[in-house]
């Protein structure tokens, strides 16, 4: 992964099972791969695998998709995703890759639905709820970049929830999390899980990176250091 990563060139993934479709599809992939000469590398992953998941977790594929394909570009950076709607053949990806070199994609980007309420302390993000909570002006806003298969988040959870708990009183700050795997932020690099972000109310352009200890303590330090908004955790208040 890290050498076809590590390339620079767009990657077309198909990813398929192991049936009569899935087969068909890899055929036409390999037909099609002729047409892409060395502009493009190609990839083919099944989906039963831990690693296949992993990857279809990372390029964003619902298994109920399968056979599908994917162009990703800067797959180790700002990575952008485009999906190939409808059956995958050697027409269908000749015709996805023209369209991407031609300008005529958009990224695609996944979110989950809204949630009806808010679970806890936490405020839980989605793909389309992003922009508007973390890039709120009057905010300092933590979140945490999580993967549910990821065991040091779920070690962080409950820190993470300490933390929301103590600062619940102070009004501009947000402690949210959001699924990395099931929405797509654009613009934002994750390259790890957990990653943690803090954008400040007066920077929403550069967010900081959280790279301290992870107790209750030391994220309430930092935050504290670094808030737009000065806050007392003490006092669970706005310092006027």
């Amino acid at each position: 992964a890290p050498q076809l990563f590590g390339d620079g060139r767009p990657i077309v993934f198909l990813f398929r099972d192991k049936d009569d479709k899935g087969e068909g599809a890899e055929k036409a992939l390999r037909k099609a791969a002729v047409s892409l000469e060395r502009r493009m590398l190609v990839s083919i992953a099944g989906s039963s695998e831990p690693m296949d998941q992993r990857l279809m977790d990372y390029v964003s594929v619902d298994p109920e998709e399968l056979p599908t394909a994917r162009l990703v570009t800067n797959p180790m950076g700002s990575m952008s995703k485009y999906r190939l709607e409808g059956d995958v053949t050697e027409e269908s990806i000749i015709a996805f890759s023209r369209d991407y070199e031609a300008g005529r994609l958009k990224p695609w980007l996944q979110t989950e639905p809204l949630p009806a309420t808010q679970p806890g302390p936490v405020y839980v993000l989605v793909g389309s709820t992003f922009e508007s909570v973390v890039k709120d002006p009057t905010k300092d806003v933590l979140v945490e970049f999580y993967a549910p298969w990821c065991g040091h988040c779920k070690k962080l959870e409950s820190v993470f929830t300490g933390v929301a708990k103590k600062l619940e009183g102070i009004a501009s700050i947000v402690i949210a999390k959001i699924d990395a795997t099931a929405n797509d932020v654009e613009g934002v690099d994750v390259e790890g899980f957990p990653s943690i972000k803090f954008w400040r109310a007066d920077n929403k352009d550069e967010p900081l990176d959280y790279d301290g200890d992870r107790d209750v303590e030391s994220f309430i330090a930092w935050l504290a250091e670094k808030a737009a908004h000065p806050f007392s955790q003490e006092q669970g208040q706005t310092e006027l």
